[in-house]
Order: C-alpha cells, then sequence, then structure tokens
C-alpha cells in the first residue's frame, strides 16, 4: 500500500525503542529493511511511527537518519530520544545527562528538522535527577511504568480501542503480533 494514501490515527501511538541497534539476527542492510518494514506495517496500521533514537546507534546508518526525516515531514514519524547511547542514565550525573540532551536536540534538528520532546528512558530508568534533567531542558521523562505491548493489546483489545494508546515494541522483535495488535485496535 502507498504510504502517502495511509489515514493516520495519532491516538495509536507506537514507540520503537533502540532504533538502529546493531542485531545478532541481521546484518547492517537486513537491519535498515527490517526497521523500514516495521514502519510500513505501523502505518498500514493507522498508527505513528514513534521511533526512540540513540545517538550513537544511528550514526552508523545515514540513510536511516534520511529516512526518519522523511518520514517525520511527511508527518508518519515522530522520532524521540532513547539516550546518547544505551547506558542507564539512573547512573549518570544530573550534568552529563542535560549535556547529553542539549548536544542530542542540536542532532536532532539537524537530521530531522526538529528537535525531540519525549526521553525514552533506557530500561525504564526512574530516578529524580533524570526527571530534574529533562524538567531543565523541557523534556518530558518516559520510563517504562506504564508500558502497554502487543500481547497485552491481543488479549484485551476492548480496553485499548477508542483511546490514547502508546505500544512498546523494538524494530528487530516479530511483526505478526503487531499487525495483528494494530489490526485490532481499528
Amino acid at each position: 500500500m502507498d504510504l502517502d494514501t495511509m489515514k493516520m490515527n495519532p491516538s495509536i501511538r507506537v514507540r520503537d525503542d533502540d532504533v538502529m541497534v546493531h542485531s545478532s539476527g541481521f546484518n547492517d542492510e537486513e537491519c535498515v529493511e527490517r526497521f523500514k518494514r516495521v514502519h510500513e506495517i505501523i502505518v498500514e496500521g493507522g498508527a505513528l511511527h514513534v521511533p526512540a533514537i540513540l545517538i550513537t546507534e544511528i550514526l552508523d546508518f545515514s540513510d536511516v537518519i534520511v529516512f526518519i526525516r522523511q518520514e517525520t515531514l511527511a508527518g508518519r514519524m515522530e522520532p524521540q530520544w532513547h539516550g546518547w547511547k544505551h547506558v542507564d542514565y539512573a547512573k549518570i550525573p544530573q550534568e552529563q545527562i542535560e549535556r547529553e540532551i542539549k548536544m542530542s536536540q542540536t542532532r536532532f534538528r539537524e537530521w530531522f528538522g526538529r528537535g525531540f520532546t519525549k526521553f525514552y528512558t533506557p530500561w525504564g530508568a526512574d530516578a529524580s535527577h533524570i526527571n530534574d534533567a529533562c524538567n531543565r531542558q523541557k523534556v518530558h521523562m518516559v520510563t517504562c511504568a506504564d508500558i502497554v505491548r502487543c500481547v497485552h493489546v491481543n488479549r484485551e483489545p476492548e480496553k485499548f480501542r477508542g483511546k490514547d494508546v502508546e505500544i512498546l515494541i523494538h524494530w528487530w522483535e516479530g511483526v505478526g503480533r503487531l499487525e495483528k495488535a494494530l489490526g485490532r485496535l481499528q
């Protein structure tokens, strides 16, 4: 299906963590194709793709940066921040977190034509100094406290249908559950 003709339901968001982390299951070319296929499934399902970007990981995939920029400008993606590196930010000093947010905002503007508004913390890290750093930089911290996964939607679709929902996935996971969950939300 042509992505340009798809209807989006912005109340269904698919948070895609660890975008372009190197995978032992796929070579780099397969990683790119897999990420694009996951995006297509999300858009075909009427949802908004929210790739959670790790700055140091995506650097190896310049073509994905271009793809995300194109899809963001077309309104089919909303890239957000997952960190400078995939580390436990509860162990990082607040000043360093603030520096990384600032540096990452610069990269996002260069790459995607916009900054980010959310920090999806790796491993759902939740600490007051992370939240303080985010507040000082006007970024909303999102942990894993209220995670919704495909399995939750597939078990109880009526609980989520017609409501704002953000489903957490990783681009390398199986796509069958994602397709089923998006179908059940229609």
